[in-house]
Order: structure tokens, then sequence, then C-alpha cells
């Protein structure tokens, strides 16, 4: 069995399918896997860590569509690589069947099995196979890693409105007036915003 990973196409995106860490198992349960080459990079990964976890990288995207037996992709391929796809190939992505149906049928035709990632149902049993909870957390600790270095330049509080307030930053620190009876919404009054 083949598994391709290709370089995702769609603009500013900077996601691979798989990365080197995660095909450890797939290689040691005898799957061969071929990588385009720079499918990684934008997501961290070189070409020189696939080799070295066991994959092979070849620059031939039209031949790899055409001999991989399972493609795990993030975003839908276009009409062309559903075109040079192999007959009978698994497809694993989002997909986004619901949101454009029309944008599949190139893979339908060859026929391929295509597999919506998004549409799996998100309850506990299928949690380990939940992807749009693994990519939320994947941005949550992206993020949590942005927050964590220190910033290249002093950041200025020009943008904190109680920094810039002719009565200082102890502004919104004031005691909080009872709300009246009867008020059930909004904040109490009086209460910096």
């Amino acid at each position: 069995m083949l598994l391709g990973i290709l370089k995702e196409t769609a603009p500013a995106e900077t996601r691979v399918a798989l990365l080197p860490e995660s095909l450890k198992s797939l290689l040691a349960q005898g799957i061969s896997v071929t990588v385009e080459s720079g499918a990684g990079l934008n997501a961290g990964a070189s070409d020189q860590a696939y080799i070295e976890t066991g994959a092979t990288i070849t620059t031939d995207r039209t031949s790899l569509l055409a001999s991989a037996d399972v493609l795990p992709l993030v975003n839908a391929p276009d009409a062309a690589d559903q075109a040079g796809l192999k007959p009978g190939a698994v497809v694993i992505g989002f997909l986004k069947p619901l949101d454009s149906p029309h944008a599949l049928t190139a893979a339908i035709a060859r026929p391929a099995t295509l597999f919506s990632m998004e549409l799996v149902p998100r309850i506990s049993r299928a949690q380990s196979m939940d992807a749009l909870f693994i990519d939320g957390h994947c941005c949550r600790l992206q993020g949590r890693h942005h927050r964590r270095r220190p910033p290249a330049a002093p950041l200025s509080h020009a943008y904190d409105r109680r920094w810039n307030h002719p009565a200082g930053p102890r502004l919104c620190h004031r005691r909080r007036r009872r709300r009246p009876a009867g008020h059930r919404h909004g904040p109490p009054p009086g209460r910096c915003r």
C-alpha cells in the first residue's frame, strides 16, 4: 500500500496532512510513504526530516497522484488533481461536501472513495477521530506558544482604553454599584466599559 502526502495548494495554507513523527507507526506496519517535495515546509517539517523517518521524496506530483492508494489531505484536491487520482484511491481530509458538492464530481467519477473528516460525528466514542477538535486544539497550542515568546519590541498601551483614559488605569477597578431593582441585563450603572 502506498500512502502519498501532497503539498497543499490552497493559498496561505500552512498545514500538512501528516508530519514525520506521525509516519513512524505507519512505516512500522509496512506501508510505503511518498511525500511531495516541500509538502511540510510551511508546517516546519523539512524534506530531510521525512527522509530520516523512512519516507521517500518525489517532485512528480502527477505520478504520485496516479500511484497513491491513500491520500490524506488537509483541503479537498482541485479538479486537475482529482482527474489524476488512481481509480479506487482513498482520499481523507476536510473535503467540504456539504459546502460545495460539485467540487468533488471529478473524484467521484474516477471512482475514488472520499472520507470527509468534518462529518465524523462529534460524540465521545469518536473523539479520537474528531479532526475539528484536534485542529482547534492545535490552534490554541500555537497561540499559547506565541503568547509565551517575548515581544520583539516593547508593547505600548496605545490601544488600551484604560491606560489612556484621563482618570488613569484605576478607572475600571472602582467599586461596583448595585443594580437597581428590576434591572437584569447589561453592566451595572456607572461601570467602565
